[in-house]
Parts: C-alpha cells; sequence; structure tokens
C-alpha cells in the first residue's frame, strides 16, 4: 500500500482505516502512508497484521496525530530480521493518542521517529530484539521516548477504546455512548480480529483422560501440558506453538506418562525460521511415552535458545499401521510407518536430546525417523541421539528429497545407540539424505555405536 508523496491520507469526523487480519511480503516496504497523514476524532488502526518486509512494515514521513484521534497498533509482527513495526519521523502527536500493544519486531527498534507535543503514547506487552519490553528504558531504547507502560497482565480504556465514543471503562471492558459500536466503541463495525492469544495464564495439565477427536492446544497459552493421557486414533492433536503466548517468558510443552495408539499423531510446532526470532524459547519435554501405530510430529523451526527431551520412551509403528501420510511432492502416496517424523525442522541456538529411548519400525520402506523438508541444526545448536536402540526393517533415518545441514558451530551426534536395519536392498541405508552438509566450525560425529546393518550405515 502506497500513499503518494502529493497525496494524503485524511481521517476526520469519526471515520475508521482499519487494516485487520492481513499478511504481508515485499522486498520494499510495508504500508507506506505519504508524508501528509491527518487523524482527528477518527481511528487509524492496524491489527493482526504480520509482514516480511526491508525496514519498516508501517511508514509514514510526515503528519499529525490530533485531538481525538488514534492510532492503534496491535498484534502487529515485523518478522523479517533487523525490521521495525512502524517508522513515524515526521509525525507528530498533537492532542491524540497512540496505543501499541502486543506488536512484535524482529530488529532492536519497536516503533521511531513519533515527536510528541500533547497526548498519549499507551504501550503494553510488546517486543523487540528478542525479549519483551517492559519498562519506560527498555521502550526507549526501542524507538519510543515517553511511553505510559500498561504490564502485560493488565489493561486501560487508552490501548482498548476509542475515546470519542465510549462512556466508561470498567473490567477491562468498553461502555459505549450512543453511535459507538463493538468491543473498542468504533465509529462503525470493523471484521474482528484473529487473536494470537496471550494473558491466558498457566493451563492445568490434561491429565488421565483419553482424547479420541482431533483438537489444537495453543490458544494464547503458555504452556500446554498432558499427564497419563491416551491419544487414540486416527486422531490429530497439534500443539500450534504460533498460537501461544509470545509475550511469555517461556513456551512449555509437556508429555509425561502418555500412549499414542491407533494411529494418532501428536503435532508440536508451527513456526517459520522469521516467525521462530520473535518467539519466546520452548521447553519441550517428552518423558516415558508409549507409541503403539502412533507418530510424534515436530515440524517447523524452534524458537533460539529452545530444548526438546524425548526420554525414556518406547515408539513402535509398522508401515500400514502408523496414519502419517508424507506431504513432499511425489511421496503423498508413500507409506514408511514412522514413529517419529522432522518436518522442516530448523533449530536455531537449540538442543534436541533423544536419550535412554526405543524405537521399532515394521514393514518393508519402514523407516523410525522420516526427515521432509530438510534438518537444519544450526547456530550453535546440538541434536544428540544417545543411549538409543533402534531396530527397522528398512530404514533408522529416511529423508524425502531433503538435506541435513549442521551449521554455525553446531553438533549432530549418534552416541552410545545401536541400530539395526537389515535389508539387503542396494541404495537402502539405515540413513539417507540428499545431502549433507557440515559448515562453520560444527560437527557431526559417530560415537560408541553398534549398527547391525544390510547395506550402509549413511548415504548421502
Amino acid at each position: 500500500m502506497l500513499v503518494a508523496s502529493s497525496s494524503r491520507l485524511s481521517l476526520r469526523s469519526h471515520s475508521v482505516f482499519s487494516v485487520t487480519n492481513v499478511s504481508a511480503v515485499s522486498s520494499g516496504g510495508g504500508f507506506a502512508l505519504g508524508e501528509r497523514l491527518a487523524v482527528f476524532d477518527s481511528v487509524l488502526r492496524f491489527v493482526g497484521v504480520e509482514g516480511a518486509v526491508a525496514s519498516s512494515l508501517v511508514r509514514c514521513d510526515g503528519g499529525t496525530v490530533g485531538p481525538g484521534g488514534w492510532l492503534e497498533l496491535r498484534d502487529v509482527w515485523a518478522v523479517r530480521e533487523a525490521s521495525s513495526v512502524a517508522s513515524l519521523s515526521g509525525v507528530t502527536l498533537s492532542g491524540g493518542a497512540v496505543s501499541i500493544a502486543r506488536c512484535a519486531a524482529a530488529g532492536v527498534t519497536l516503533v521511531s521517529g513519533l515527536t510528541i507535543t500533547s497526548g498519549v503514547v499507551s504501550v503494553r506487552c510488546n517486543r523487540a530484539g528478542g525479549r519483551v519490553l517492559q519498562s519506560s528504558g527498555d521502550y526507549r531504547l526501542a524507538g519510543l521516548s515517553s511511553v505510559s507502560v500498561v504490564p502485560c497482565d493488565g489493561c486501560a480504556a487508552a490501548l482498548a477504546c476509542f475515546a470519542a465514543l465510549t462512556a466508561s471503562f470498567s473490567d477491562c471492558v468498553c461502555s459505549c455512548r450512543a453511535g459507538g459500536v463493538g468491543d473498542a466503541c468504533l465509529p462503525f463495525d470493523v471484521p474482528p480480529a484473529r487473536t494470537r492469544g496471550g494473558g491466558g495464564g498457566a493451563e492445568d495439565c490434561v491429565s488421565d483422560v483419553t482424547l479420541t477427536e482431533s483438537v489444537t492446544f495453543g490458544g494464547g497459552r503458555a504452556t500446554a501440558c498432558f499427564d497419563s493421557v491416551v491419544f487414540s486414533g486416527p486422531i490429530t492433536v497439534t500443539v500450534d506453538l504460533r498460537s501461544m503466548d509470545a509475550f511469555a517468558d517461556a513456551l512449555n510443552v509437556t508429555l509425561r506418562h502418555c500412549v499414542l495408539a491407533g494411529g494418532a499423531q501428536l503435532r508440536i510446532g508451527g513456526l517459520s525460521e522469521s516467525t521462530a526470532r520473535l518467539m519466546p524459547h520452548a521447553l519441550v519435554n517428552m518423558t516415558n511415552v508409549t507409541s503403539l501405530e502412533g507418530t510424534i510430529v515436530l515440524h517447523g523451526a524452534m524458537p533460539r535458545h529452545s530444548s526438546v527431551l524425548l526420554a525414556n520412551s518406547t515408539l513402535r509403528a509398522t508401515v500400514g499401521g502408523s496414519q502419517y501420510v508424507p506431504t513432499t511432492p511425489g511421496h503423498a502416496g508413500s507409506q514408511y510407518g514412522p514413529s517419529l517424523v522432522l518436518d522442516g525442522v530448523r533449530l536455531l541456538s537449540t538442543q534436541f536430546v533423544m536419550t535412554r529411548s526405543t524405537l521399532v519400525c515394521g514393514g518393508e520402506s519402514c523407516a523410525a525417523i522420516l526427515v521432509e523438508r530438510g534438518l537444519g541444526v544450526n547456530i550453535s545448536s546440538v541434536f544428540y541421539m544417545d543411549n538409543c536402540a533402534v531396530n527397522s526393517e528398512t530404514h533408522v533415518v529416511y529423508a524425502l528429497a531433503s538435506d541435513l545441514r549442521v551449521s554455525g558451530g553446531s553438533v549432530f551426534s549418534i552416541q552410545n545407540s545401536s541400530w539395526s536395519a537389515p535389508s539387503i536392498e542396494y541404495d537402502k541405508g539405515a540413513c539417507v539424505f540428499g545431502n549433507v552438509a557440515v559448515a562453520g566450525g560444527s560437527v557431526l560425529q559417530v560415537v560408541s555405536s553398534t549398527f547391525r546393518l544390510g547395506f550402509a550405515m549413511l548415504i548421502a
């Protein structure tokens, strides 16, 4: 979107310009509002917007937010490295209001350039440069010299309501005057924004139940916990990291003494590399898990400084029993019977440890661990298979048109483990990748392990 320098974006007399639920990808800028912005007794809002742009997702080089005007930035994510949510050079806040809530910038700058002569900039629960901004000092470093900080678990009328049409604010709810509509008392209704969630607090552990229907967990929570749960398939239970609380100290995903049976799938992940940079670190702990024709699927990038642990577990699956269907083009009709799938997994300063566990895969062309869309171990990450026993008729690890890349001082290690893959078919190696790259002072090692193989240990 571009407002030419010779043109004016002018909002007056209870007007609303709302950009809601939009994703933008551009090698240049995102929303360029020109040099003559005018917001008086009206609302200019960007809500639920995500963009991968070169610099600032919202850019305005001049104008005024005047009396009764409200510029709202909420759930705006600038995901490209070093980008900011907004550049407001030349914009003056003079008698109006600016609110910035639950926004995130991959760069160290959140919003820059705003000049304040009168009026208040209210902020709540924002991230820049990989950390949650909590104090006026934090916001000063992120580009905003004067702010009113509302804590993440708090609320304020200045963040939620259009003041001109709001009669009162109580229990975090706006009560509207005549003419105000919706949750924010706007002059007219606008599409509801998708929520990224957040502020949901701790979630009790799901315990001692049998799940028989597909369900997604996330919803703004910082925790997804399962204790002594039976996932009875064929169902898919998803833990969507992308929809969890981006402003928590950490994301916690826990499985204890759980059983996956009958083709059940547990999917954990959902982040792109760019979005992962904006999320808090994740702690994924899976202990004493038993899988009987079930599949654990890890997909997407992990936030930096995360850890994934699979320990003291037994995972068994067969071709035809496991219900996992590959999504790699050209392989949709194939069956491999995996008990663990790594789908586009990117480890970024992250520890992945599989220890004291047994994986068993039965059937022709079976693969105990299936890799799709590549496996990246990057930026001082570690991938350990330690003290594990894997028994597969054909493959221990099989990558579908995928490479293994270990880079940036990372370690990929198979240690103290035993593999059995008796197939003697040509090209049916125990571990098969398209290409293997080890770069930047990284290590790929196989240590103190025993292999009983019909063909090769590694094919690339």
